[in-house]
């Protein structure tokens, strides 16, 4: 009976799968200006969630679809005689098995959309870190607690910074015209054992300048607080 009782509280394999793919969630952040990404819902449990793309700050937590697929759609308003609105799916993902992704928008050309999909846990970006994003199509450099690191376009590096202090300083650079030019470099106020996200992009083409050779910085405190297993 013992043992009977024991094995009743046990999950099958499907079972264990089914509950950590209801735990995973994952955020949202637009590069350039978010109005082009307006409008965008994806499906969870045959309902229709409209998400909330900034590029200031980090969106909400969402819930992941199963098998964590992703697709973002726009809801086209229906032409009579039709009476319901058509689904424009605009770009389809695989948000992967991590607890927490970060899925980095941006808008094109006559409504499309592209992203990047980030692991976003806390195995792979734990506390006490800065995680620099280079998305620009040029070299980018860091300097974080006076530690250095180079990083390639399309990769990012981890700097860890001392906890007890209540500010640090952030550098940014980005290799332009065959020389490196500062692009960031600001005293960082931070909160003890946060992560902070620095993510690197390229100016946003417009008719006046279709090809800029400048780079933004973007800069932000994640609000989640490591877990308590962190001993903070």
């Amino acid at each position: 009976m013992a043992a009977l009782l024991a094995g009743a509280n046990l999950l099958t394999p499907s079972d264990a799968h089914a509950a950590e793919l209801e735990s995973q969630q994952f955020r949202v952040l637009a590069l350039g200006s978010p109005s082009g990404l307006k409008g965008l819902y994806y499906e969870l449990k045959g309902e229709s969630v409209l998400i909330y793309p900034s590029d200031v700050t980090l969106s909400p937590l969402y819930k992941t679809p199963g098998r964590g697929q992703l697709e973002l759609y726009r809801k086209i308003p229906p032409v009579p005689p039709k009476t319901e609105p058509t689904k424009e799916v605009v770009l389809s993902v695989d948000l992967g098995n991590e607890g927490l992704s970060l899925l980095v928008l941006k808008s094109g050309a006559s409504g499309s959309v592209s992203g990047l999909v980030v692991d976003d846990s806390w195995e792979a970006f734990p506390g006490r870190r800065v995680r620099v994003l280079n998305l620009s199509k040029r070299k980018a450099a860091a300097q974080v607690e006076g530690a250095n690191h180079e990083i390639a376009s399309g990769d990012s590096h981890l700097f860890t910074y001392e906890s007890n202090k209540p500010r640090i300083r952030i550098k940014v650079a980005s290799f332009d015209e065959g020389a490196w030019k500062l692009r960031f470099n600001n005293s960082q106020a931070i909160i003890p054992g946060a992560r902070i996200n620095m993510v690197v992009s390229d100016f946003e083409p417009t008719p006046r300048d279709p090809n800029p050779d400048g780079v933004q910085v973007i800069k932000m405190i994640d609000p989640l607080l490591p877990p308590e297993s962190e001993g903070l």
